[in-house]
């Protein structure tokens, strides 16, 4: 009996079989743990992905709004400077008329009147609207600070959001780096939305040009209104330094500025016959003889346009007692500008001269001993005149202050490059942990394999090509991960309106990373991240 159960042989492979049945079970229990714990490890670094991405992308879209609001703020200052680039050219255009009513003697007077009223006209519209203009732009401004402030924390309310989401499972919890600091900005220069809004005035000015302006000419003349803008900021963008000035004088015509319709052309003196030739002109003349005659003495009259005559003769008493005269010359009449009273207080408006003047001299050898040489100068007609007037300025409320006006966000130099870096982290649940230590990693030190399958890194960023906020340009990426240089972990980095918020998060963090090396407990894993 037992000789044939020694030579029995069956069921041997049954035994065989189940050593390698539990073989074979744990090589699929080993694969399946580690395939599992490599998808769970590339859900955690995903999730740390899109947290990083989502806030950078957020901070981004933030700094874009802050430069659309500074491109506005600089829309609303063009207005202002087109006003005073008008009033600049107004105010040039008089002098040159000016200049030009001398020159032509009268001829251009005419237009010295519609020049002024439209001066009055732009000036009364910019004081009008400089202090809305500033309401708008303080508007602005609280809309920019805002959006500095509120911006960083919908960015970490989203980082959170998108790591609990549940095709990020078995992920617990993740959030971005820095915590809720605000957006890398400071107050810019009051200067450079003044040159800004110049520019605009330029581009709006060749928008509405019936040709196209060469590219190079309009950025040439826009960098050209922009500077003169940004370096005389409190013309063209108000707010002054001192007080504006409660008065202003300009020379005003007569008689154009009470009675337009001597401005025709025929009513204007002939240059050739040194008079009137129609009844317009005469009528006009006799205005202007009026409105300027009694003026002449006053320190504000400036010059009058006259019709002067000058004829010499010789006279003397014969031997009849009678006056004889010898005709020398006969002069013609002509029109010129005189700055004073050549009629000496003396002149009278209505009869064939307005005064005359005579000069009398020894008419020397060829005549008798008691001849003498007049020189009678006639002025028959006084046409116009030019009076500096004074004008009241109507001062409302107090004068501007450049330090007192709104100004345009600017990038904080001195927080690049980590002001525009954001790093994100995630935390797996515990489970995962348990199935790391069961399945194991060769070559691995228990403790970084425990961090690498509990927690996800991941770092970007929020860049523009200008690097400014006058473009809309700002753009998030990925980068590299790497972990901030600080001795003083994550809590101690904390700083601004919600250090204390930030304190209680840091402080679980570097309890969670081993506490005392904070941050710097980390940098040991930078390697293990590929980004």
């Amino acid at each position: 009996m037992t000789s044939k159960l020694m030579k029995n042989d069956s069921g041997a492979v049954m035994v065989m079989a189940t050593f390698v049945a539990v073989f074979m079970v744990a090589m699929v229990y080993h694969v399946a743990g580690v395939g599992h714990a490599a998808i769970e490890q590339q859900v955690v670094q995903d999730a740390a992905d899109s947290v990083a991405y989502s806030s950078a992308a957020a901070k981004a879209r933030g700094m874009n709004i802050i430069a659309l609001i500074n491109l506005v703020m600089a829309a609303v200052m063009s207005i202002l400077v087109a006003l005073r680039v008008l009033q600049a050219i107004l105010t040039v255009a008089i002098v040159v008329v000016g200049v030009a009513c001398v020159v032509t003697q009268g001829a251009a007077c005419g237009a010295m009147v519609p020049l002024g009223r439209a001066l009055d006209k732009v000036m009364d519209i910019a004081d009008d609207v400089e202090p809305r203009i500033k309401d708008v732009l303080e508007g602005l401004e609280k809309a920019s600070n805002a959006v500095s402030k509120t911006v960083p924390v919908l960015a970490e309310a989203e980082a959170v959001y998108i790591s609990t989401r549940p095709v990020y499972d078995p992920v617990e919890i993740g959030f971005a780096w820095p915590l809720m600091d605000e957006l890398p900005v400071v107050e810019g220069s009051f200067e450079e939305l003044c040159e800004r809004a110049g520019e605009n005035v330029v581009v709006a000015c060749t928008f509405l040009l019936p040709g196209d302006l060469p590219e190079f000419a309009q950025d040439t003349v826009g960098e050209l209104v922009g500077g003169v803008a940004g370096t005389f900021t409190s013309f063209f963008c108000g707010g002054s330094d001192s007080p504006p000035a409660d008065e202003m004088t300009r020379d005003v015509a007569y008689p154009l500025n009470d009675h337009p319709e001597c401005d025709d052309s025929s009513a204007r003196p002939n240059e050739w016959s040194g008079g009137c030739d129609t009844a317009l002109c005469d009528t006009c003349s006799a205005w202007g003889c009026t409105a300027c005659i009694g003026k002449q003495e006053s320190s504000r009259y400036s010059e009058g346009l006259w019709t002067r005559r000058r004829d010499v003769w010789v006279e003397w008493i014969d031997s009849g007692g009678q006056i004889s005269k010898s005709i020398e010359s006969t002069g013609a009449k002509e029109l010129v500008w005189i700055d004073d009273d050549p009629c000496d207080g003396g002149g009278a408006c209505g009869g064939e001269v307005v005064c005359f003047i005579e000069d009398r001299e020894d008419a020397g050898s060829g005549y008798p001993d008691d001849a003498q040489r007049v020189t009678r100068t006639e002025y028959p007609a006084l046409h116009s005149c030019l009076i500096e007037e004074t004008l009241e300025v109507e001062v409302q409320g107090e004068p501007l202050d450049p330090d007192d006006w709104p100004k345009p966000k600017a990038l904080d130099e001195e927080q690049l490059p980590e002001g525009l870096r954001v790093r994100g982290f995630v935390i797996g649940g515990t489970g995962y942990e348990g199935r790391m230590r069961k399945v194991g990693i060769a070559g691995a030190k228990h403790d970084d394999v425990d961090a690498v399958g509990r927690i996800g890194f991941a770092a970007a960023d929020f860049t523009s090509a200008d690097m400014d906020l006058w473009h809309m340009s700002w753009r998030s990426r990925l980068i590299r991960f790497r972990m901030p240089s600080s001795d003083e972990g994550f809590a101690g980095s904390c700083d601004g309106e919600f250090s204390s918020e930030c304190q209680s998060v840091g402080s679980q963090t570097d309890t969670f990373f081993g506490g005392g090396g904070g941050a710097n407990g980390l940098t040991g894993l930078e390697g293990l991240v590929l980004h």
